[in-house]
């Protein structure tokens, strides 16, 4: 749909899905996102890296899960 390289940033639709409209998508990916990065699906991925590591190691992907979840937030509007 552009060949505008600022747009290719996870956030606007650059190109047309087969049997899908851009909106479609646009739609689906903030619905995703929303879904993904709520506290309490962020908190059960970190508990469960946690138990399965018995390591604090967590803390990282729990730092890149908040970093992502403003990211979306801010320019998924949620």
């Amino acid at each position: 749909l552009t060949k505008d390289w600022t747009r290719y940033n996870q956030v606007d639709v650059v190109f047309q899905p087969k049997n899908m409209s851009p909106e479609e998508l646009i739609a689906g990916t903030r619905r995703f996102a929303k879904e993904f990065y709520k506290p309490n699906s962020v908190i059960k991925r970190i508990s469960k890296i946690l138990w399965t590591t018995k390591s604090v190691s967590c803390l990282l992907p729990a730092g890149t899960n908040l970093s992502f979840r403003r990211y979306y937030k801010r320019d998924f509007s949620f």
